[in-house]
């Protein structure tokens, strides 16, 4: 069944007439019928089948919050790695779908898998070091002789074909030229047909036509970083837009970057600054403070040089912006960080003030915000987008130029180190 991904054949419309045993076990698994999906699973139904939109039981079971079922289908063997259309595999759904327990099965599972091929590969190299290349045990073997094999026999010489053999092995060749010249216009007929079949819009359905990450001859070892298609959202910043501070705690405990933001088309998020979009801010607190523990920072800064504290501020968060001021330890920097729109200047503090929000103003003062800004607070900004676009841009550039010149890249390093715009050690 090649489901979505490719199109169905004249022979797969008969096919889904019937129920069959994928059918019965999505069915089972929407039902969260546990006991029909053991015994399915015990009859041998092939739990890494697609259905008909391109979905494996992994990730039905997810999808509609059968945790056990799902649990299950782990230890059976489920594959995990599996995406769907858009990219999510079963960690992305779990960490949506809020499903902490999921999470840990997933992680618990990928480090066996990831056990098992490292021991795997530990004894096939033992394996390789022990046997020769000549046969096992470092001794020169002689070749086997045969019938057919001339170097094996009169001391290696070769005797010569009789008039007899010669016109024999013509009428071979030329049976063989003829059959080749045969099979070479049945090859071009066959391309053609396929040229013409492509240029009329239809696509011949293989048994090979499956997704990259079908093939079972690779290791189910998850990427616990890795983004999705459309969003490019990793796990983690699932978990923090959909999930809540369990499932978060389950992702950092397994070992994801807390600060390594989406890799979308349309604009990049850190997982901090993912938590300014939820709706429930009392449950976005308590993943901010994870974060932030974790090593994330609201300094963290985009384009114009708005930090992720300036943003919760702009978006009038009043319980978010407290609790980063409260476990940030960069809390004194960003509190009166401006941003920088070619010369528009704009201090946190200031857009409250333009906008009339007395409730985030009241905040801002009580954790010590500026009222009256000195001229060295202005060009704060600047700086900061100097030492982005120095380590940014003019770094790997000096790097490429200097590799093989140690004295230039001596004279850079003593460039930088004496430029009071790079010693801001604020704003590394």
């Amino acid at each position: 069944m090649t489901g979505s991904f490719n199109p169905i054949d004249v022979g797969e419309w008969s096919d889904q007439v019937y129920v069959g045993q994928t059918e019965a076990l999505f069915s089972a698994i929407n039902l969260h019928d546990r006991e029909a999906v053991t015994r399915l699973i015990t009859d041998g139904v092939d739990v890494n089948r697609r259905d008909h939109v391109g979905r494996k039981a992994l990730h039905l079971a997810i999808l509609v919050r059968a945790e056990d079922i799902a649990c299950d289908l782990v230890d059976t063997g489920a594959q995990m790695m599996a995406r769907l259309v858009d990219g999510r595999n079963a960690l992305h759904l779990a960490a949506q779908m809020d499903m902490p327990e999921v999470i840990r099965k997933l992680v618990e599972r990928s480090g066996l898998n990831k056990e098992k091929v490292e021991k795997e590969g530990k004894g096939k190299g033992e394996e390789r070091e022990g046997t020769s290349v000549n046969g096992g045990d470092g001794v020169n073997k002689a070749r086997p002789s045969s019938e057919d094999d001339w170097t094996s026999e009169d001391d290696g010489l070769i005797s010569m074909d009789t008039d007899e053999d010669l016109s024999d092995d013509k009428g071979e060749a030329e049976e063989e030229g003829g059959e080749k010249d045969k099979n070479d216009e049945e090859a071009e007929e066959a391309e053609d047909n396929g040229d013409q079949r492509q240029e009329e819009g239809t696509l011949a359905v293989t048994e090979g036509d499956v997704l990259d990450d079908d093939n079972a001859t690779e290791p189910d070892i998850l990427d616990i970083n890795l983004p999705d298609w459309d969003l490019g959202f990793t796990p983690l910043c699932h978990g923090v837009f959909s999930g809540s501070a369990a499932s978060v705690e389950a992702l950092l405990k397994a070992g994801v970057d807390p600060v390594l933001p989406n890799k979308g088309p349309l604009a990049i998020f850190h997982p901090l600054a993912i938590t300014i979009m939820k709706e429930d801010e009392k449950e976005a607190c308590r993943i901010a403070e994870r974060l932030i523990s974790a090593g994330a920072s609201s300094a963290v800064a985009g384009t114009n040089m708005v930090t992720i504290f300036h943003q919760a501020v702009h978006h009038d968060k009043l319980k978010l912006v407290p609790t980063i001021l409260k476990c940030d330890p960069n809390a004194d920097t960003v509190l009166n960080f401006p941003s920088e729109y070619y010369d528009n200047i704009t201090f946190p503090i200031v857009n409250v003030i333009h906008s009339r929000r007395y409730a985030m103003l009241a905040t801002l003062l009580a954790q010590g915000a500026k009222l009256v800004f000195k001229e060295e607070d202005i060009p704060q900004a600047g700086y900061a987008i100097q030492l982005t676009l120095y380590h940014c841009v003019l770094i790997p550039i000096f790097q490429g130029l200097a590799a093989e010149n140690s004295w230039a890249m001596a004279k850079v390093d003593s460039a930088v180190d004496q430029s009071p715009i790079w010693t801001m050690s604020s704003y590394h």
